[in-house]
């Protein structure tokens, strides 16, 4: 019998004898599955000093007191928890993901993304925060806090809509029957500059006022009547939108919907329709010499006329339109369309609307044989494809950065960004097979097998694309980095300055450290540990001697 086993089963014989439980020598099958569920125990409690349980994928644990992190995961990519440096991440893809960070305070958690989202942030500018509730469609609350206000919207769409404004004004809509604001900022169900009181019971009676751009509408047994003050008019209508009349300085309407309706405004515009929506008749007036005047009857006849600009159509057979700036005509429109531009001398022409067009302005150029190629260059600005849409290429100069992406469709694309500092960050995907982020600085973030990829929501990343990359590989040039293949069967990387990498196919576990090597079977069933000054051996989950060299 080795000594240091030997030792170590009589505190095992002390506590069994007390629990009237049998010992080895009695029941020696009892004892072994004793000293495994007792080693079950111990690999599940989290341990508090620095260290590793080799469960992967099944269970694994990993502790770092000295960066003040750990992280836990089960079944993995099912069940996902870390925490480090005041940011926890709890997920489970797909069912439900929580990230709190403390610098600066946010909070997002997500139930079955999108159907449930929950979002915690700073407002813009640092001043105040924004908590958002969406449960997807029906439900949404928003609260938007200052240091001297809070903004509360809420609603259960499409009848309920509940809140108050920045100046705690409430307001409360049980659309389409009752509506009440009390001198409230709101933008639904339309929305105004000017707060808005709102006292209805529809369809008996309702008072609005501020809604819609007009001073106050009345109903009464809507739609038998409707009152509507807009600006300096009264507009009166029976049975809305049928039948209606309107007065006031110098204005005079009436309606008969949708056969004819005709309206007189200060200074002598005037609007009419005729067999809606096919007639229309628009003159403008805006003081001497400014008549504009419009007559349709769609689709056959379009005619405009006004101070800077004349236009007709004739039932697709014929157009044209004339502007100091340009002078177009067309001929069985699609089928033949031509520009001319007289201050840069360019013309512009189109056959079939996309099938051939040419531009040869200096400031826009472009030129299309579609699907073959085509090419649109501004100043700031180029599109080009070739054989649409399998290639596509994008570049824009924001003044402060440049953004530039090339699109293989479906299978490759690549977005490059260069900033005024020269830092430069670039996307790309070989899809589904492979997706990289690289940053100047000498970050990347690599992962492969991504059955899908969103460079923009972290929800979606966070919720869904961990079932999926069967590689990852992150970290940052001459710092930690990590490399894992099959999730984490393999993994390589450095962490704290020491190198390490690892194989876990849960059956065994085999880990090199820098001068340091560690087996295990089934995480502890038989290891062994060797480093410069130590050799440890563990069986049945029990360590059994340590030899210090």
């Amino acid at each position: 019998m080795i000594p240091s086993l030997e030792r170590r089963k009589e505190p095992l014989r002390k506590t069994m004898s007390v629990l009237k439980i049998p010992v080895m020598e009695n029941n020696p099958a009892f004892f072994m599955i004793f000293l495994f569920l007792t080693a079950f125990l111990f690999v599940f409690i989290p341990p508090s000093l620095s260290s590793e349980v080799p469960f992967f994928p099944v269970f694994s644990f990993e502790n770092n007191d000295n960066r003040n992190e750990w992280e836990c995961n089960f079944l993995y990519p099912f069940f996902h928890i870390m925490k480090s440096d005041g940011k926890t991440e709890l997920i489970m893809p797909i069912l439900f993901s929580l990230v709190k960070d403390t610098d600066p305070k946010t909070l997002s958690i997500d139930f079955l993304w999108p159907i449930f989202t929950w979002r915690l942030k700073p407002r813009p500018g640092g001043e105040g925060y924004k908590s958002q509730v969406f449960i997807f469609p029906l439900f949404f609350r928003t609260i938007r806090e200052k240091e001297d206000s809070v903004d509360k919207k809420s609603g259960l769409f499409p009848v309920f809509f509940w809140g108050k404004d920045r100046n705690a004004n409430p307001y409360f809509i049980a659309f389409p029957f009752f509506w009440y604001a009390k001198e409230s900022l709101l933008s639904f169900p339309f929305s105004s500059t000017r707060p808005q009181t709102y006292l209805a019971f529809m369809p008996f009676f309702g008072s609005f006022k501020n809604l819609a751009g007009n001073e106050a509408i009345h109903t009464y047994l809507w739609p038998l009547f409707v009152k509507i003050d807009h600006k300096d008019r009264d507009k009166y209508f029976f049975l809305w939108p049928f039948f209606g009349y309107g007065t006031g300085e110098n204005y005079k309407a009436y309606r008969f919907w949708p056969l004819f309706t005709w309206s007189r405004k200060p200074g002598g515009s005037i609007r009419c329709n005729y067999l809606w929506p096919l007639g229309y008749h628009r003159r403008i007036i805006r003081g001497e010499g400014m008549k504009t005047r419009f007559d349709m009857f769609f689709p056959l006849y379009i005619r405009y006329r006004s101070p800077k600009e004349k236009w007709d159509h004739y039932a697709f057979i014929y157009g044209r339109r004339e502007t100091p700036a340009r002078r177009q005509w067309a001929l069985f429109w699609p089928l033949f369309k031509t520009a001319f531009f007289p201050e840069s001398g360019a013309r512009h022409t189109t056959l079939f609307l996309i099938l051939f067009e040419n531009k040869n302005d200096p400031q826009d150029r472009i030129f299309q044989l579609f699907p073959f190629y085509g090419r649109r260059e501004k100043p700031k600005k180029i599109r080009s494809f070739w054989f649409w849409p399998i290639y596509h290429y994008k570049y824009d100069d924001r003044d402060s950065y440049t953004f530039t992406r090339k699109y293989l469709f479906p299978f490759y694309f690549k977005k490059e960004w260069v900033r005024e500092n020269d830092e430069i960050e670039t996307r790309s995907m070989l899809f589904p097979f492979y997706a990289k982020k690289v940053k100047s600085q000498g970050s990347w973030d690599t992962s492969g097998l991504h059955v899908f990829y969103h460079d923009k929501a972290e929800a979606v990343e966070r919720n869904w694309c961990s079932l999926f990359p069967f590689y990852k590989s992150r970290g940052k040039e001459g710092e930690d980095y990590s490399v894992r293949i099959f999730w984490k069967l393999y993994h390589k990387g450095r962490k704290d300055g020491r190198r390490f990498w690892s194989v876990n196919p849960l059956i065994f576990q085999w880990k090199s450290e820098e001068e340091k090597r560690e087996f295990n079977l089934l995480g502890g069933l038989f290891g062994i540990k060797k480093s410069p000054v130590k050799t440890s051996l563990k069986l049945f989950f029990i360590p059994l001697s340590k030899h210090d060299e």
